[in-house]
C-alpha cells in the first residue's frame, strides 16, 4: 500500500482541525498542533511532507510565521489556509516564501493536489542540492 502524505496542521481551531482530518483521512495523515511553540519543539525532519497553517495573522503576519517555521524547518513547504484571503493576501504569502494560500471552500482533491505538488517540489529541490555542486553535475 502506498504511503499517505503526512501533513501537520497548525491551528487553534479544534473544529477546523477535526473537519479537515475527517475530510482528508483517506488521502493523508494529518497531525494537529496548536501553537508555534509546539511546532518548534517537535522534530519534523523527514516526518511530514508539508505544513498547513491556519492561523490568524496581523500585519506582516505571513512573513513572521514563515520566519518562525523556516528557522527550524528551512525546506518544509508551508501552505496557508485562510477564510478571507484574496489576491493581495495570496501575493503577500508567496512573496514571504510560502508554497501557497488556499481559501474555502476546501475540497479533499484540491488540498491533496497542493500537498502532492509541495512534496514533489521539496523532493526535487533536495535532489538538485544533492546532485549539483557549484552549478555542475557530479561525476
Amino acid at each position: 500500500m502506498p504511503r499517505l502524505p503526512k501533513v501537520a496542521l497548525l491551528t487553534e481551531d479544534a473544529l477546523q482541525a477535526d473537519a479537515l482530518r475527517e475530510m482528508l483521512q483517506e488521502h493523508l495523515a494529518l497531525t494537529h498542533i496548536t501553537s508555534f511553540l509546539e511546532l518548534e519543539k517537535r522534530s519534523w525532519d523527514g516526518q511530514i511532507d508539508a505544513l498547513f497553517c491556519d492561523w490568524h495573522f496581523g500585519k506582516n503576519g505571513w512573513k513572521e510565521a514563515l520566519e518562525n517555521v523556516r528557522a527550524r524547518h528551512p525546506d518544509l513547504p508551508v501552505i496557508f489556509l485562510s477564510r478571507t484571503g484574496g489576491e493581495r493576501e495570496w501575493m503577500e504569502v508567496l512573496d514571504a516564501g510560502a508554497f501557497d494560500l488556499l481559501v474555502p471552500p476546501y475540497s479533499a482533491v484540491s488540498l491533496l493536489a497542493v500537498v502532492e505538488h509541495a512534496a514533489a517540489s521539496r523532493m526535487a529541490r533536495q535532489w538538485q542540492s544533492e546532485t549539483l555542486i557549484g552549478g555542475g553535475r557530479r561525476a
